[in-house]
């Protein structure tokens, strides 16, 4: 499903930066408009959720306090920290990228193919080779790798940009941000409790990507006003931070199989 939401997102991707280039900048304001009109409509024919289906839990079942419980889970805990260390490193490019490739002379349409192109590698992650990569890699090697693949890609924001560099650079999106998210879903899966499963993917939405980013998109904006570019060696030093947390998540895990 987020493969395909991701696919949906390249493609509005490429529809804006032409409706950008051609008629201006407010164009995009409409088409999100239409956009979300159509939503309505689209789902009259999304089919009716099954009344037998995620039936209430047996009240022996019932946790009063479960944002304790899952914190006091130790596994969950770091995944969620890993999260909030490597996703929210996305703040800044979230925040600038496109000011910083304006102002090296880029295209509207161009910067809408660049966007497309590291979301079309998420994609990639998503829908073909993610299963293999988690299979080869374990979930906290891929965790690792994603984390790697930062450090690279904010470290490569130093130099001015250019396309044939930025080509290259863009699909280390379908690691730092897909690949991270397969893994730590599967470790979620296997680590919290089956009672837990839906909370636990809400809070780690809710603190390890969403509040995370939050908070670094209000400290991107400092670093972007003081340092320019030289800002995301901060979102490269986020993703080095969390290779200890990975690698002690590695071992506990390890020890919990022996």
């Amino acid at each position: 499903m987020r493969g395909v939401g991701s696919a949906a997102f390249v493609a509005g991707t490429l529809l804006a930066g032409h409706a950008a280039e051609r008629y201006g900048l407010s164009s995009i304001m409409w088409l999100s408009a239409m956009a979300l009109l159509a939503i309505p409509f689209a789902a009259t024919v999304v089919p009716a959720f099954p009344e037998t289906a995620g039936g209430a839990p047996a009240p022996h079942g019932r946790l009063d306090h479960p944002w304790l419980t899952l914190f006091r889970q130790r596994a969950f805990a770091r995944v969620t920290l890993i999260g909030a260390l490597v996703l929210g490193s996305h703040a800044m490019y979230d925040s600038f990228a496109v000011i910083r490739w304006s102002e090296a002379g880029i295209s509207p349409a161009t910067i809408g193919l660049l966007w497309s192109e590291s979301v079309t590698a998420e994609v990639l992650v998503f829908l073909l080779i993610g299963t293999t990569l988690l299979r080869v890699l374990k979930p906290t090697g891929a965790l690792a790798c994603a984390a790697s693949c930062g450090v690279l890609r904010w470290g490569s924001w130093l130099k001015p940009p250019t396309l044939q560099a930025l080509a290259l650079i863009q699909p280390l999106h379908g690691f730092t941000f897909a690949l991270l998210h397969l893994a730590s879903m599967r470790l979620i899966t296997d680590t919290v409790p089956s009672a837990l499963a839906g909370t636990a993917q809400a809070v780690y939405g809710l603190v390890g990507v969403g509040g995370a980013t939050a908070v670094l998109i209000i400290l991107s904006g400092w670093l972007y006003m003081h340092y320019g570019p030289a800002g995301f060696w901060a979102m490269a030093l986020l993703c080095i931070a969390a290779l200890p947390v990975i690698w002690t998540l590695h071992r506990a895990l390890s020890a919990r199989t022996r």
